[in-house]
C-alpha cells in the first residue's frame, strides 16, 4: 500500500495518482490560505472605520487597551507550556497510553495556569480606575 493513500477505491494509488493527490492537496490549501490572507486585510480595513466612528475616539481607546492587555495575559498563561508539551510528547514516541496521560496533565496544568491569569486578569481591571468605569 503506498503509504495508505487511497482517494476513492479501495485499491491503493499508484506513483502518478499519488503526484496528482498531492499536488490537488497543496492546490487547495493554498486556495484556502489565500482567502484566509485577503480576509485578514479586508476585515478590518471594513470595520475600522464603523468601530472608529461608533465607539469614538475615547471608546476606541479603551477598547484597545483591554484588548492588548488580554493578550498580555494570555501570552503570559501560556508561556512554555506549549513548547514544555511538544518536547514532553516527542519524548513518549511510540507510547499511547502515556501520551494520553500526559495530554490530560498538560491540559490541566494550561486549565490551571488559565484560571491564575483570569484572576490576575481580573484584579488588575477591577482595580484600575479608568478600566473600572468604562
Amino acid at each position: 500500500m503506498c503509504n495508505g493513500l487511497k482517494i476513492i477505491s479501495n485499491r491503493p494509488l499508484s506513483g502518478p495518482e499519488i503526484v496528482l493527490f498531492i499536488v490537488m492537496t497543496i492546490r487547495r490549501s493554498v486556495f484556502y490560505n489565500t482567502i484566509l490572507q485577503v480576509s485578514q486585510i479586508l476585515f478590518p480595513l471594513i470595520t475600522f472605520p464603523y468601530i472608529s466612528r461608533v465607539l469614538g475616539p475615547e471608546g476606541f481607546g479603551v477598547a484597545n487597551f483591554t484588548t492588548n492587555l488580554s493578550g498580555l495575559f494570555i501570552s503570559l498563561v501560556s508561556l512554555g507550556v506549549p513548547l514544555y508539551g511538544m518536547r514532553e510528547i516527542a519524548k513518549l514516541k511510540g507510547r499511547p497510553d502515556e501520551i494520553r496521560k500526559t495530554t490530560s496533565e498538560l491540559f490541566i496544568l494550561h486549565l490551571l495556569y488559565s484560571l491564575l491569569g483570569l484572576l490576575i486578569y481580573s484584579i488588575v481591571v477591577f482595580n484600575s480606575e479608568k478600566l473600572a468605569v468604562n
